[in-house]
């Protein structure tokens, strides 16, 4: 994943980086990024200890506690070049909204770096590390790939080298973002 993150981020000549800090891919891109000159926007959808607990420590190898931790913080702390630290909801997430929290989040991001690019009057892409397999939630790398592709907008992947375990469906139903719709009755005439 470094190989190949490190020979985009060359070949497209990135200067900004907006993105989450989870475990694995996360903190290697954002690494990476930040190792050649690049400034890093790290964006959170809630608080950076309940973060910690959800998207980096449970990636810790067996005998290895704090392994993903440490290089989150580091990378926080300016270790690897700027960062900035954007935290959408600062109380701690309801269980049950969680895909929505994180979904909310790469939006924020996407939309940050869309805008950017924008001003800067160059392009905007996505890498993405996933096996680029159909979305299955609402919230993840194949949802946020799938979505900027429906856009037609540019994108790099770098295939995810590992078999992912797969949440049980009760699991992604209890967790599941469910769209509500607020109504109300605004017209004179009751239509």
């Amino acid at each position: 994943i470094r190989e190949r993150a490190e020979s985009l981020l060359a070949a497209h000549n990135v200067g900004f980086v907006y993105g989450a800090l989870a475990c694995g891919s996360d903190i290697i891109l954002a690494e990476a990024a930040l190792e050649r000159g690049a400034e890093f926007e790290a964006v959170l959808p809630f608080s950076t200890e309940r973060f910690v607990d959800m998207s980096v420590r449970i990636g810790d190898p067996p005998g290895e506690p704090g392994k993903w931790e440490k290089r989150f913080r580091a990378i926080l702390d300016g270790a690897h070049g700027p960062c900035t630290l954007t935290i959408m909801e600062p109380h701690d997430p309801v269980d049950r909204d969680l895909d929505a929290h994180f979904r909310y989040g790469f939006r924020y991001a996407a939309g940050c770096a869309l805008q950017r690019a924008a001003m800067l009057q160059t392009a905007c892409g996505l890498i993405a590390v996933t096996d680029d397999a159909v979305a299955g939630g609402a919230a993840g790398s194949n949802r946020d790939v799938a979505d900027w592709r429906a856009h037609g907008r540019p994108f790099d992947l770098i295939p995810f080298p590992h078999q992912r375990q797969e949440r049980l469906q009760r699991d992604r139903v209890a967790t599941a973002f469910r769209p509500v719709v607020f109504l109300w009755d605004g017209a004179p005439d009751g239509k």
